[in-house]
């Protein structure tokens, strides 16, 4: 892509819940917290940077470690090089408090290198943001909005199998969050490696109950599919 190409590019992503009772490391869902990233300016220097930053964006290292540029970078490959450029970002989605921060700036992050490369592969986009996030729920639900399921599928063609499920329109969510922290490293670190057959057999059919529910806004159906036993009684 040439650099001279018009400017700005903007994108809007969605935070996200994941989960979601017995969905665990599988199951998101987009909630109306946003993302809004813009590309401002190409910079006469290698490197990007960040221009305004709004909200949670405040928060965002702007180093090596940052998921929003790593994530511009790993979409736009060439077209991200040196020089870099300006970024401006406001975020609603609070960090470490389990709605999927990090799952949306690496979707805008992703959104945007691709609109900076002049690329629409969304296949390639959903595998490169599994890669940088390391599990799918968040970034799926991100990426493609709505109530998702996204399953790693190394032996497949495809590396990340993902499901849009219905949302009922009588259904809606109410987010809250507390004061305190919980970063993703600590929430899983409470985690056992290993879990009882019993518990295994049961998310799987209760996850079952719950995707039906939901699709027909069948509040019984939820609430029996809610029931989670890999990782609510641990955290």
């Amino acid at each position: 892509m040439s650099t001279t190409a018009p400017l700005p590019h903007r994108v809007r992503v969605a935070g996200s819940s994941s989960n979601l009772g017995p969905g665990f490391d599988c199951l998101g869902l987009a909630l109306s917290l946003f993302v809004d990233a813009s590309v401002l300016e190409r910079r006469r220097e290698p490197g990007h940077a960040y221009g305004p930053r709004e909200g949670a964006a405040r928060e965002w290292s702007g180093g090596a470690d940052d998921l929003f540029l790593r994530a511009v970078d790993a979409a736009a490959g060439r077209a991200a090089l040196e020089p870099g450029w300006v970024f401006g970002v406001s975020s609603d989605v609070p960090l470490a408090r389990g709605l999927g921060s990090s799952g949306a700036a690496v979707a805008a992050g992703l959104l945007l290198g691709a609109e900076l490369a002049g690329r629409s592969d969304r296949e390639k986009l959903l595998a490169l943001g599994l890669e940088l996030e390391g599990h799918p729920d968040n970034v799926v639900a991100s990426l493609l909005g709505g109530l998702t399921v996204g399953v790693p599928t190394p032996e497949a063609p495809t590396p990340l199998a993902r499901v849009s499920s219905p949302f009922h329109a009588s259904l809606g969510v109410v987010v809250a969050w507390s004061a305190d922290r919980m970063p993703t490293e600590r929430a899983r670190a409470v985690l056992p490696t290993r879990v009882d057959r019993v518990d295994a057999i049961e998310n799987a059919r209760r996850l079952a109950l719950l995707l039906s529910g939901l699709a027909s806004g069948d509040l019984d159906l939820v609430a029996a599919g809610s029931l989670d036993r890999l990782h609510e009684r641990y955290r």
